[in-house]
């Protein structure tokens, strides 16, 4: 057996056990109960019909892979994160083959090292969510066109990869029009330096522009940008510089991966409403790969040292990979408001027999199952409008403290509210809950607090 494909089972091995190690500990954030609460009804009746009547993502591959593989298992949480990890590490000895047959062996294994063991990377391989498949998918449909373009073939993987990652986002709609595109400029075989130059600043007032004409509030195309520049600084900026020396080398491989990442990013701000850095997930791998032959070609003056060090920061960072545990594997960006609501919920007592009001009805139904009310607040911070029951679960609305108080008047229970859904509430609505008695609170982070206050009779 070859020293290349030894490293490469130890690195997926470690791979698996940084993902899998505590995976049950960590509460679900807000995202994963949406997650969830599809997973089961997919189990329930087939498809993602919630019972507020609305369909969740009903064209989304994952939560029926999810649904499936769950089924036997009574412990949902665990087993739909374990689909993930699988995901995720599966995709670690995919990567490294496909990087091998487009450059070397020594990128592939730097390159698969980083993504294995990047903190993101094992963060969102550790939740119920779709993001992982895709950019699974994503990557692997990029990397075999660049296989296409050099040996032909890869029919199987493109279409296979590009249906996969249209059904798990709605942005690997954008991967036919990058094939069609790649596909046209390959049979053209005109591409070189000022092509590829051409093209970047054709993308820079296409970017400009299109941002302008569609961002309504923020220009979020460059917020990412500026994220990838502040931190992520080396991997961007080595990115750059290979992508200078794919130019000269491979000039179909450069202007490939250009779209493959500026594109579903342009689209993705100029486009979408919310800023959430998990958008830029996908590119990832790209750019890791990118940086990676960067760096090589930078140093391949000394090529039997870069080689030996290589293999040596490889083994050794195989060697340590326990260590990786400790790192903040459930830390998902900066921002995303990740509250203990598994400690909140398991703090409840007689949770059956009270009544429950939450911000946040999929997650309680996920850990206790139906609530009685729903906490009304707008998403993005604005007013509440026609807010008359919640749209997963289908909870009668709390929107001022009218509401409030007939829903807790001769009764007792809990109310279950997070700083997001605090910074949003009516302010008549927060002054209400505020003046209850507070049961149990825990803050985790930035965003991430979490509060129950609790009323009895009266």
């Amino acid at each position: 057996m070859r020293a290349s494909t030894i490293l490469i089972i130890l690195l997926t091995i470690g791979a698996f056990l940084v993902r899998v190690i505590g995976l049950g500990a960590p509460s679900i954030w807000i995202d994963e109960g949406y997650s969830l609460l599809a997973i089961d009804m997919i189990q329930e009746k087939g498809y993602p019909e919630l019972p507020s009547g609305e369909l969740y993502a009903p064209g989304n591959v994952y939560f029926y892979l999810a649904a499936f593989f769950t089924y036997p298992f009574d412990d949902k949480i665990y087993w739909s994160r374990m689909l993930s990890v699988l995901i995720g590490t599966a995709f670690v000895p995919v990567f490294f083959v496909l990087v091998k047959r487009l450059f070397n062996t020594r990128i592939a294994m730097l390159s698969t090292l980083i993504v294995a063991f990047m903190p993101l990377e094992i963060a969102w391989s550790r939740q119920v969510r779709h993001y992982m498949l895709f950019q699974a998918a994503f990557v692997v449909s990029t990397l075999s066109m660049l296989l296409w373009s050099r040996y032909g073939g890869q029919r199987k993987k493109i279409i296979g990869s590009s249906t996969v990652g249209m059904l798990s986002h709605p942005t690997g709609l954008i991967l036919p029009i990058l094939i069609g595109v790649g596909y046209v400029l390959k049979r053209w075989q005109k591409l070189n330096f000022w092509y590829i130059l051409g093209f970047a600043g054709l993308s820079g007032f296409l970017v400009h522009h299109v941002s302008g004409i569609f961002e309504r509030q923020r220009p979020y195309f460059y917020e990412y940008v500026f994220y990838l520049y502040t931190d992520h600084t080396f991997i961007l900026f080595g990115a750059l510089i290979g992508l200078l020396y794919l130019t000269d080398w491979r000039p179909f491989y450069a202007i490939y991966l250009v779209m493959s990442i500026a594109v579903p990013l342009v689209v993705i701000g100029a486009f979408v409403d919310l800023f959430h850095l998990r958008y830029l997930f996908y590119l990832y791998p790209l750019l890791v790969l990118l940086a990676v032959y960067g760096l090589d070609q930078l140093f391949s003056r000394w090529k039997v040292m870069w080689r030996t060090l290589a293999y040596a920061v490889i083994v050794v960072s195989i060697c340590l990979s326990p260590l990786v545990i400790f790192w903040p594997t459930s830390l998902l960006e900066p921002m995303t408001p990740q509250p203990d609501f598994k400690a909140a919920h398991t703090n409840l007592d007689n949770c059956f027999s009270v009544t429950l009001i939450t911000a946040w009805p999929a997650v309680t139904y996920a850990y206790k199952g139906k609530a009685h009310y729903w906490l009304a607040f707008d998403m993005t911070g604005g007013l509440l409008t026609n807010y008359t029951e919640d749209v997963y679960i289908g909870l009668p609305s709390i929107a001022n403290v009218n509401d409030l108080d007939a829903a807790v008047q001769g009764k007792s229970g809990y109310v279950i509210v997070d700083g997001l859904s605090k910074s949003r509430l009516p302010s008549d609505v927060l002054e209400g809950i505020e003046a209850l008695e507070l049961h149990f609170s825990s803050v985790t982070g930035p965003n991430s607090e979490v509060y129950v206050y609790r009323f009895d009779k009266r």
